[in-house]
């Protein structure tokens, strides 16, 4: 994951134009049986995270941005 933010911030140092910009986002969720009733559930939650982590993402952008 380091490895990928690494890169991002590469992409976006090196862009001319901000709608070169890229971001990564990932989400990591662990089978659980006690939450779990098969892996679709694990790969919810998994997307529920990233996005989640999205959203906080654009939130800091939009306040780095105020000030």
């Amino acid at each position: 994951m380091e490895h990928l933010k690494k890169e991002e911030k590469e992409i976006c140092a090196s862009a001319e134009n901000e709608w070169e910009h890229v971001s990564v986002a990932i989400g990591i969720a662990e089978y659980d049986p006690q939450f779990d009733k098969s892996v679709v559930d694990t790969l919810k939650r998994a997307d529920e995270y990233m996005y989640e982590k999205k959203r906080i993402e654009k939130q800091n952008k939009k306040d780095d941005r105020k000030g």
